[in-house]
């Protein structure tokens, strides 16, 4: 028995070396010594296509450190502590708790950007990927998702009455986890962030990247600015990053809906971002 846990102790250190290796050949970093890149995003923001064409860009791996959940979520040690290495970036749903911007910095992670969305916007292209979800998956992994009871009928609704009950039940969610990760950000001394918007994204995402590169003080050329297809970004976020104008998720929703998600929404947080007033959308619509 000893010697058989020797021989599977020894093959776990075998491995982990040889893919430590495998690693640093495949995601080279541009040859240079780079911090780690955090992105702390709202879900469904694009923010996977932004971690896409930053590792492109910079080629480095992508090394997440969290669990998954908005709410839930917690630090692996293990992984935080690669992830502080650098050389590595990640897109975190991090839940905005006080403790999260301490235990960063004192691991030796200073800079991180807050990535958010209008989460009126947000909650339609998270719909939808719950049904894309709910296709592949089925009702437990969308329950898991949303972190709460999920009604078994919610499998026979259509897509606008799936969309009402993630207004009334997950909208409210997506607010707080704004607001409170703002309220960090600027109440914290631990790290530095930039906040950046989904709408930043869908007019320049190159731009954006390099305005991502340049808060790190990375140093870049232009001909290593890596995007994906556009097409990726839009199976991602159900939305085409080219043409989408920022108040188009307005028109899949109903009347009695899109008057149920103004409410969900601080008219302070819609001005702050410049997005549409939830009393004066009301009137246009």
């Amino acid at each position: 028995m000893r010697l058989r846990k020797g021989v599977l102790g020894l093959n776990e250190r075998l491995c982990d070396y040889l893919q430590a290796k495998a690693a640093a050949f495949a995601f080279p970093g541009r040859g240079a010594s780079l911090p780690p890149v955090l992105l702390i995003a709202l879900p469904k923001s694009g923010s996977t296509y932004m971690q896409r064409a930053l590792g492109r860009t910079l080629r480095v791996q992508v090394q997440h450190f969290s669990a998954a959940g908005i709410s839930g979520s917690s630090f692996r040690l293990a992984d935080l502590c690669r992830f502080a290495e650098g050389n590595v970036i990640s897109r975190e749903h991090l839940q905005p708790r006080a403790i999260s911007p301490k235990l960063l910095g004192e691991y030796g992670i200073n800079k991180a950007v807050l990535h958010v969305r209008d989460p009126r916007d947000a909650i339609v292209s998270w719909t939808r990927h719950m049904d894309r979800s709910l296709a592949t998956r089925g009702l437990r992994f969308v329950e898991l998702s949303c972190e709460m009871a999920v009604p078994a009928v919610y499998r026979d609704w259509d897509f606008a009455r799936r969309l009402e009950w993630q207004v009334e039940n997950k909208l409210p969610d997506f607010v707080r986890w704004i607001e409170r990760w703002l309220a960090l950000v600027a109440g914290n001394s631990d790290v530095e962030f930039l906040i950046t918007d989904y709408a930043e994204l869908a007019d320049d995402a190159r731009g954006l990247v390099i305005r991502i590169l340049d808060f790190y003080g990375i140093e870049h050329k232009p001909e290593w600015i890596s995007m994906p297809s556009v097409a990726y970004g839009k199976n991602n976020i159900f939305s085409d990053l080219e043409t989408r104008d920022s108040a188009d998720w307005m028109a899949e929703m109903s009347r009695d809906v899109l008057a149920a998600a103004h409410a969900q929404m601080p008219a302070a947080l819609a001005r702050r971002f410049g997005w549409p007033h939830p009393e004066q959308a009301s009137n246009d619509r």
